[in-house]
């Protein structure tokens, strides 16, 4: 039975479409994509502002705190994870089906240029990992005012 595949649309991206074109003409070819989406374990995100704040969840299910890594190389921040199989269970049981996902996670994103970035915090509760990312309020956008031409007023240097 063939799963059904997609194919995210890039605009403007002529790699991305002839990376799907090739997906397309391996799926009919063999029944499956030649870059299978579904094979890498990228865990699923939800990113959110706040007036103060971008609120990043990650899905990993089946991890453990302890196998969760959160870095921050200058403005990349980069969560690894790895969900291993239990090694007291592998030698005791003989699978008949196994469509869970066992392996190493990895996703990094750029930050944008008003993060403080020495108070991130992060909590993780029932396989979602919640990161709290706080706006630096010195990088606040702030608004300049224009003037019309002729108006001589100039401020003093």
């Amino acid at each position: 039975m063939n799963t059904p595949q997609r194919y995210p649309i890039r605009d403007g991206n002529p790699f991305a479409r002839i990376q799907n074109e090739i997906n397309r003409a391996f799926d009919r070819f063999f029944g499956e994509s030649f870059w299978n989406e579904s094979s890498h374990l990228l865990p699923a995100l939800n990113i959110e502002e706040t007036k103060d704040k971008y609120i990043v969840e990650a899905e990993l299910p089946g991890i453990e705190t302890k196998d969760i890594d959160l870095e921050i190389n200058g403005n990349t921040l980069t969560i690894r994870a790895e969900r291993r199989q239990k090694e007291e269970l592998r030698d005791q049981r003989h699978a008949h089906i196994i469509e869970s996902r066992y392996g190493s996670y990895q996703r990094s994103f750029t930050l944008p240029e008003n993060v403080a970035v020495d108070q991130i915090t992060a909590e993780s509760k029932n396989g979602i990992l919640t990161i709290y990312i706080p706006k630096d309020q010195s990088k606040r956008p702030h608004r300049i005012e224009i003037r019309e031409h002729g108006d001589h007023q100039h401020p003093p240097n």
